[in-house]
């Protein structure tokens, strides 16, 4: 909140276009490794975590991006909380068997889990969207009643 109330990004942005590209992939390069060595050798708590994902937050909105990253991550976003939702119930619980039948380098199973898990993304939208379409139309009809009825009465 305290970002957001004092447009921390949007100055940000506004001191690195200022910047040479080369220099900020230069800095926010330099600020990724110090986070992730800062991290995992030096301070293995937790209660840093939150500043760690501040700065590779940071660090995101900071770097530019090409246009076909945009188009990939905006494909992503449309499905992440649902990834986000399924993902461990799929290779801890329901599906373990599934997720590591591959027996592959982790990459590899990493990205059998996100096919598998957009795959269930589709499946899930297949259910939520005509249900949200469902109660949006009864809201609507309620609150249409609703109005009628308090224009009724006098």
């Amino acid at each position: 909140m305290i970002f957001a109330r004092e447009q921390f990004y949007s100055k940000m942005e506004a001191i690195l276009c200022r910047v040479n590209v080369k220099l900020r992939y230069l800095f926010w390069g330099l600020v990724l490794c110090a986070l992730v060595l800062l991290h995992s050798f030096f301070i293995k708590s937790y209660g840093i975590a939150p500043f760690t994902g501040i700065g590779f937050i940071c660090a995101f909105r900071g770097l530019p991006k090409p246009k076909w990253l945009q188009k990939i991550l905006l494909y992503f976003s449309k499905h992440s909380t649902n990834i986000w939702l399924v993902h461990m119930i799929f290779y801890l619980n329901l599906f373990p068997s599934l997720v590591f039948v591959p027996r592959l380098p982790a990459p590899l199973i990493f990205l059998w889990l996100l096919a598998l898990c957009l795959a269930s993304s589709y499946c899930i939208n297949l259910i939520y969207h005509p249900l949200l379409k469902g109660f949006s139309r009864l809201l609507r009809q309620e609150k249409g009643s609703r109005s009628a009825q308090e224009a009724a009465a006098p």
